[in-house]
């Protein structure tokens, strides 16, 4: 059926092979934009046969940018429940549009029907001046040919999400003992590497064996989830733009999952409640089994040395962790203002390489001048904590 579909769309996009001039054609209203299982309203513009879609009429970036090769309307029949559970009023058309551009297709929902006959009537006529009377009647029977498909597709698609679903309560995912043993909840952004483009606003609950993700409004039934044990690697960044946010990647054998928040302190905290789950876990694929082995060349006396004035000192690593801040409690104390009390710690996971974690400190940690949330630590390397600089070294 994949195939079948993406055979028909592929003509669904073709471009005319001249121009036209298509100025005339402005026009500016409300749309629901599909962007994965959500809808989100957009303020959307069509200037020629190009069509822009903004989530706020006050940005000069649109969400999406794309030119009208072709379009068709459905009824809406699956989306429905899904369409309708977003938006408060619950006042819809009762038609989704498709919208073929030369690369994808779009799926659209006006906010009444009388909107999407305005819709209806502006393309019409728009691809009607932009392509021959012989390329529409071509184009025409295609969007005949595939509606059927793309609904016979979401059949398919919702049966087997029901059969997941089914199986997934059997084992007891949904059940109130699980719900119970929560361990954190709370809303971020999700960015999956589907759709790079898009961060979705989701509730998030941390449970002892996975990671779910629900739609805003609907928290009864995941939407997605990520079994912690096949999380193969978590890792921070940093969005450099004007509402500069924070970020942290899981990484599953299937796809990457990035999660935004407003500050570093959200971020830290969600991974290290999915490390403590990890490490509960008794055959988990994590972070740790990312990370070498002890090898020769940390067999001898490991220890971190740093400058206090002109004097050069040493601080010998023992035991399982050695924390480092401003606090007297600390295993290894900074005189630094710019260092928090509790800023960072070295563990050392027997048998492996040790790791260096970031705990929350003012500035962050960086390891060889790269700022980290969780990385192993070699011989020679050095970490910047304020205004401190500390070499990790070995003494065999």
């Amino acid at each position: 059926i994949e195939a079948q579909i993406w055979n028909i769309c592929l003509n669904l996009r073709k471009e005319p092979s001249g121009k036209v001039d298509l100025s005339e054609f402005n026009y500016s209203s409300n749309l629901f934009l599909q962007r994965g299982n959500e809808w989100v309203l957009c303020w959307t513009c069509l200037n020629g046969d190009r069509l822009a879609f903004y989530t706020d009429q006050t940005k000069e970036r649109a969400e999406a940018s794309i030119i009208v090769s072709f379009f068709s309307t459905a009824s809406l029949k699956i989306e429905d429940s899904l369409i309708t559970k977003q938006i408060k009023n619950g006042n819809v058309c009762k038609f989704r549009c498709f919208i073929h551009s030369p690369i994808n297709t779009y799926v659209v929902a006006a906010t009444s029907d009388s909107e999407m006959e305005e819709w209806n009537k502006i393309l019409q006529r728009m691809l009607s001046v932009k392509f021959s009377p012989e390329e529409m009647r071509a184009k025409s029977e295609s969007a005949e040919n595939l509606q059927p498909l793309m609904d016979e597709q979401q059949t398919l698609q919702i049966k087997s999400y029901v059969d997941i679903m089914k199986t997934l309560r059997a084992v007891g995912l949904f059940s109130k003992k699980s719900v119970k043993n929560k361990l954190k909840e709370g809303y971020l952004r999700l960015r999956t590497e589907n759709d790079s483009n898009y961060w979705g606003k989701y509730y998030m609950l941390l449970t002892k064996n996975s990671l779910q993700y629900f739609h805003l409004k609907d928290k009864t039934i995941p939407i997605g989830i990520v079994a912690l044990t096949c999380i193969l690697n978590i890792k921070s960044g940093y969005i450099d733009s004007p509402d500069s946010q924070e970020y942290f990647t899981i990484t599953s054998p299937l796809r990457s999952y990035s999660f935004r928040a407003k500050h570093i302190y959200i971020v830290l905290e969600w991974i290290t409640k999915i490390q403590l789950a990890l490490n509960s876990i008794p055959e988990p694929i994590l972070i740790y089994k990312d990370f070498v082995d002890a090898g020769s060349q940390y067999q001898g006396k490991n220890f971190i040395q740093y400058k206090l004035g002109f004097r050069t000192l040493k601080h010998k690593i023992t035991g399982s962790e050695t924390t480092i801040g401003r606090s007297s409690i600390n295993s290894f104390k900074i005189f630094d203002k710019r260092v928090s009390r509790n800023h960072c710690k070295i563990e050392h996971p027997p048998g492996k390489a040790p790791v260096l974690i970031d705990l929350g400190g003012a500035g962050g940690t960086l390891l060889n001048k790269e700022k980290i949330v969780t990385s192993i630590i070699r011989p020679g390397d050095i970490i910047s904590i304020g205004d401190t600089i500390v070499t990790y070294k070995v003494q065999t």
